[in-house]
């Protein structure tokens, strides 16, 4: 029997040091997929990565990393949340989502656990 290659867990305040990590190497990876660049996010103080952190603990969404558990080393990322559209209505929303490189492929399946659980 083989270890599963990750777990998946929500995220918390404790957790922005990874937050930070995990962002920093999406920016350095392509930034342009991102609503920022790498300079700016070099810039935040702590309290911007820890309240990003906590996203994980929100009521009205979810903010969930896949880990390797051997190492505790964050791989993935995904988030959801239920937002308000300008007529009141609301809609679910994919946020934040960023598989490492080497992580990346349906014979893994990150992609596909992350998006189950946030649509759990």
């Amino acid at each position: 029997m083989t270890a599963p290659r990750f777990a998946i867990r929500s995220t918390d305040e404790d957790d922005w040091e990874l937050e930070r990590e995990l962002r920093l190497s999406q920016l350095t990876e392509n930034s342009l997929w991102f609503s920022e660049t790498l300079d700016e996010a070099l810039t935040y103080p702590d309290e911007q990565w820890k309240m990003r952190a906590r996203r994980g603990s929100q009521p009205q969404g979810v903010r969930l990393v896949a880990i390797e558990p051997a190492t505790g080393r964050w791989l993935a990322i995904m988030g959801g949340y239920v937002g308000t559209l300008v007529s009141g209505e609301a809609t679910p929303l994919l946020v934040s989502v960023y598989v490492r490189d080497e992580m990346r492929g349906s014979e893994i399946g990150i992609t596909d656990a992350l998006l189950g659980a946030v649509e759990e």
